[in-house]
């Protein structure tokens, strides 16, 4: 009997594909149910908030997750791979804190800047607040392709759809349903829990470990930002290239 085996790569690739597919299925389900609970004032300033931490999460980011896929893989120091993770690391939590510290005077200027979002400023610090998790949760990921762990983005991928899913149920069955609930939902506490899980494992894997990098953590974060900054402008590019081509549409 011919029996089908898939190659250990195309099956890692389907599994991947799965797990994606999921996640973006449970934020499909939470932003349609949104769209049909909210209506469509209250909608359309979720709609803004979504591209507040988009946006953001992208700036903040700069091209600098993909500058850490590329340099771990060119470097055959182990010292080096480890210490560039490190870097990272610091940097993006450096820029977290500063994301919270800023969220409340940032939300008032999105919110001056669009009218339409008054009486929202919960909505948009929670927004400022989920792009900062965003832009730790990109490097994270960035970090588990450069380790070639495709089990470990599977898994946390999958557990982030849930997440999200059990938060909305939650909210749902509460009768909780509003714009920042769903972006709690989809962002905030999903994002959480898994960059919170996620840095402590790491902390613990550095102190099992016991290493003493020499390595120069700042000519090691110039370099990740003198590769990254190219992909950065060009995202940033792009992104307005769409917008004024719609809007002569």
């Amino acid at each position: 009997m011919f029996k089908f085996k898939l190659h250990p790569k195309i099956g890692t690739l389907v599994t991947l594909l799965g797990a994606n597919v999921f996640n973006n299925f449970s934020s499909f389900v939470i932003i349609i149910s949104a769209a049909r609970l909210l209506g469509p004032a209250e909608f359309s300033k979720l709609t803004l908030a979504f591209g507040v931490t988009t946006n953001l999460s992208a700036i903040l980011d700069f091209g600098t997750s993909v500058a850490l896929v590329r340099l771990y893989n060119v470097t055959s120091d182990s010292n080096e791979k480890i210490s560039l993770i490190r870097v990272i690391n610091k940097w993006k939590i450096g820029l977290l804190s500063l994301t919270l510290c800023l969220s409340f005077p940032g939300g008032k200027l999105i919110i001056q800047t669009f009218p339409i979002l008054q009486g929202t400023g919960l909505l948009i610090n929670l927004a400022i607040i989920s792009g900062g998790l965003l832009s730790v949760w990109i490097t994270t990921r960035a970090i588990e392709q450069a380790q070639k762990n495709f089990q470990a983005f599977q898994r946390y991928t999958i557990i982030y759809g849930l997440l999200r899913l059990i938060t909305a149920v939650v909210f749902l069955l509460f009768n909780q349903i509003s714009s920042t609930s769903v972006i709690i939902s989809l962002y905030i506490l999903p994002l959480f829990i898994l960059i919170s899980y996620k840095q402590i494992q790491e902390i613990q894997s550095y102190k099992s470990q016991n290493l003493i990098l020499k390595i120069n953590e700042l000519n090691l974060l110039k370099s990740i930002f003198s590769y990254g900054i190219w992909v950065g402008i060009s995202g940033i590019l792009f992104t307005l290239i769409y917008i004024l081509r719609r809007q002569r549409h």
